[in-house]
């Protein structure tokens, strides 16, 4: 059975983007983004997963097992259902007939769930996203106060594969509660997976009912040590640069980086982490910031035209200055707009030119043309109208929403 992601609802499509990985006939094929796998699979061992603080005996009984097995045919809806493959392993395989690369399915399911989430309250989708990522792989470690998962070196193999996985982080409410833990930086000099983490405790008082209905043995583990669960801080430390800026780290300085120098680069984290204050505190809004690191210093539309010093300044800390836009704006829509895709960095000129009313009808449309000759920018003003049934061209889309 292949994968054909159009017909997948929103929580398969987070249960796949979250957990799949390639497996090859061939086991001495190197497992990297851009290889063709031949098959598409996403497993949990279920002995090394529960091998802490089990609330039962040291094994995992058949009728566990069987509620597992269930409980997960019954949430996920595939056209394949999830088997015992072993006494210890739960997974679910797709043929790969489309000779996609793990890369190329990753694209696929992004594409898919950015079009499918527009439907799908922020709350809602928000929960969806703590399940598909936690509840099937996810390991309980309750000294260290987090729900963690490990992120397949196949799946992280380029920056756009990282950058999939981290625009879908800024549409969730919990971000702040998350962290990413750079194994790949320890001291011990181990090849090991970086970990996607959440806090222990506001996972169980936002998801615990969720988990319920996907992983039984999980909830149990859960509310047998909800009374340590409830002494626990639901903060989540990322000490002063934040979730976003841990994120902005490993993107520049880890992932399609070789031969990494293990002690410089712990060194400049925690500069980073002592001098970044200032820039990360303040803040608030998850999608902008990301936005802000992100998008390249550049005016979104006037930068083929004009040279930026002519249409900005800079500022006290050496950068021009740019204001973030929303392509289509927070006020028109109750679905999620606050998304890395909907914010372009425009000059000043620019940006004031697209003030209702302001400018010539035909200069703001000009200015969105060139706006829109972002692709990820394109996508999602196309999925927004695609949600709407507008027949309207793109251009003539955002400039009739202009507010």
């Amino acid at each position: 059975m292949s994968i054909d992601v159009k017909k997948l609802g929103i929580k398969e499509l987070l249960f796949l983007f979250l957990n799949i990985k390639g497996e090859y006939e061939n086991e001495t094929v190197a497992k990297k983004g851009d290889e063709v796998p031949d098959y598409f699979i996403a497993n949990t061992s279920i002995r090394n997963a529960h091998k802490n603080k089990k609330p039962k005996s040291n094994e995992f009984d058949q009728d566990e097992k069987q509620n597992f097995l269930t409980a997960l045919n019954k949430y996920y809806i595939f056209k394949t259902n999830f088997i015992l493959h072993s006494k210890d392993k739960i997974e679910i395989k797709f043929k790969n007939n489309s000779k996609l690369s793990i890369s190329k399915l990753l694209g696929k399911l992004y594409d898919e769930i950015k079009v499918k989430q527009l439907k799908v309250k922020p709350k809602l989708f928000s929960k969806y996203f703590a399940i598909a990522a936690f509840a099937f792989r996810g390991s309980f470690d309750l000294s260290a106060n987090f729900y963690t998962v490990d992120l397949h070196s196949s799946r992280i193999s380029t920056k756009e594969d990282m950058s999939y996985l981290i625009k879908l982080l800024m549409l969730v409410d919990f971000n702040d509660r998350l962290n990413l833990n750079f194994r790949e930086l320890q001291r011990e000099g181990t090849k090991r997976a970086t970990q996607f983490r959440i806090n222990l405790k506001y996972f169980s008082e936002n998801f615990l009912g969720e988990l319920k209905k996907v992983n039984p043995y999980r909830y149990e583990q859960f509310k047998l040590n909800k009374d340590a669960l409830d002494k626990k801080s639901d903060e989540c430390r990322n000490g002063n640069i934040g979730f976003i800026g841990r994120v902005e780290f490993y993107l520049d300085h880890i992932v399609e980086e070789k031969d990494l120098d293990i002690r410089q680069l712990r060194k400049k984290l925690e500069f980073s982490v002592e001098n970044d204050k200032e820039n990360r505190k303040k803040r608030s809004n998850s999608a902008r910031a990301f936005a802000i690191s992100t998008k390249k210093e550049q005016c979104a539309s006037c930068y083929k035209k004009y040279s930026t010093k002519d249409r900005s300044f800079k500022m006290k800390n050496g950068t021009w200055y740019f204001e973030l836009h929303h392509v289509i704006s927070f006020a028109n829509w109750k679905i999620q707009t606050e998304d890395p895709d909907n914010y372009v960095k425009l000059c000043p000129t620019c940006h004031r030119a697209l003030t209702p009313n302001r400018a010539e009808e035909k200069y703001q449309k000009e200015i969105i043309k060139n706006i829109l000759e972002d692709r990820s920018v394109l996508k999602y003003v196309e999925n927004v109208k695609n949600l709407e049934g507008s027949k309207k061209n793109p251009i003539d889309f955002v400039y009739e929403l202009l507010k």
